[in-house]
């Protein structure tokens, strides 16, 4: 983890994955010009069970505030 005095950059956990299925589908999240239709989330379940988003080529960090609050708007 990495910690700053507001913010912290943490893992994912598996609590976060709800959250993260939201967003991939969330026009306002990602915005007008990065929406190419609807994803499935399944196939981020079974990599996250496989690797937990860290590998050597990519990484998925959470943005957490003080007080943990998960960021994505």
């Amino acid at each position: 983890m990495i910690q700053g005095n507001f913010i912290c950059l943490r893992p994912v956990k598996q609590a976060d994955l709800s959250l993260l299925e939201a967003w991939q589908n969330d026009v306002e999240i990602q915005s007008e010009y990065n929406a190419f239709g609807l994803k499935r989330f399944d196939n981020q379940e079974r990599a996250f069970a496989e690797h937990g988003f860290l590998t050597d080529q990519l990484s998925t960090l959470m943005i957490v505030t003080r007080p943990a609050r998960r960021w994505g708007r």
